[in-house]
């Protein structure tokens, strides 16, 4: 399949460098075909469904305060 082998190619890239990626070699793959395709690449949803941490600060509580 063409965006298969350039969707790997390109190292699990987003829809834009796969656009540019396929669009050097064919004409008729649309935007629609590339999201269709990357919804079901189940590396790349792997990494969008993982929650980036944030930075947590708690309040340092004491009770001695001069």
């Amino acid at each position: 399949m063409v965006t298969s082998s350039a969707h790997i190619s390109i190292g699990h890239g987003g829809r834009d460098r796969l656009r540019m990626e396929t669009g050097r070699k064919y004409a008729n793959i649309t935007t629609k075909m590339i999201n269709l395709f990357l919804s079901m690449c189940e590396v790349c949803n792997s990494k969008r469904s993982k929650k980036k941490k944030g930075v947590v600060s708690k309040p340092i509580l004491h009770n001695e305060l001069k």
